[in-house]
């Protein structure tokens, strides 16, 4: 683009970083945008919270039908040695008999009484990470609704920032020739968002593509646009 000068060339990268800045403004706007009203946390946390207590509410019903097998088993054993010390039996082969089912039931009832000290033990920590979980929920609430507001804030803010980024913008896309304005916009569409390209060390800071030393100094000099015979931006050497 033959008549083009320097200053136009970082006129149209001032543009390129304003429309950056923009972009980079609306997808936080969008992240905040996704938060805002989003009660996927609390959701969680209540959802953990029934969890507990379902826990809880099983293992009282465990409890409960365990105290009840073991009060059964020990009122066997009860009525067993009662038979066996009481002198009610005296058959051999019958006192033989009652002494294998005591055997067998004082070991039953070994078991579940250590099987019940272990479901008391899950019980208090159940109980204990419930108690916790409840007594935490309403600051869950309390915080969710801060951050909301925060969130509503920040939103506000970023448009803001958003609408003085727009007004520069469009005092710099009027002072550009309107070919500039176009071409930035093609080559903006379709290089990534980058139109303009930073040379640093005679390489293209778009494709980091080495460059000729003539169209360096080209560049250098702004009497045109150059562009890279690689990626096709333009070439700005600060």
């Amino acid at each position: 683009m033959k008549g083009a000068s320097l200053a136009s060339a970082r006129q149209v990268y001032e543009l390129q970083e304003l429309d950056q800045a923009l972009d980079a403004l609306q997808a936080q706007l969008k992240t905040l945008d996704a938060r805002r009203g989003d009660r996927s946390t609390l959701d969680a946390a209540s959802k953990a919270l029934e969890e507990q207590r379902t826990r809880l509410r099983d293992l009282q019903l465990k409890q409960r039908a365990q105290d009840g097998e073991l009060a059964s088993l020990q009122s066997r054993l009860h009525e067993i040695e009662g038979q066996l010390y009481g002198g009610s039996v005296t058959n051999p082969r019958d006192l033989e008999g009652l002494q294998r089912e005591q055997g067998t039931l004082k070991e039953r009832i070994a078991k579940m009484e250590e099987a019940l000290l272990a479901l008391m033990q899950s019980l208090e920590e159940a109980q204990a990470a419930l108690t916790k979980a409840e007594a935490a929920a309403p600051g869950l609430e309390v915080s969710w609704r801060d951050e909301q507001q925060k969130v509503v804030q920040e939103a506000e803010r970023l448009r803001g920032h958003m609408r003085s980024l727009v007004v520069k913008r469009a005092a710099l896309a009027q002072a550009l020739a309107p070919q500039e304005v176009s071409l930035y916009a093609r080559l903006r569409a379709t290089r990534g968002g980058a139109a303009v390209a930073v040379v640093e060390r005679a390489v293209c800071g778009g494709c980091r593509v080495s460059l000729p030393t003539h169209m360096v100094q080209r560049a250098r000099l702004g009497r045109e646009m150059v562009f890279c015979p690689s990626c096709g931006r333009i070439l700005l050497v600060n």
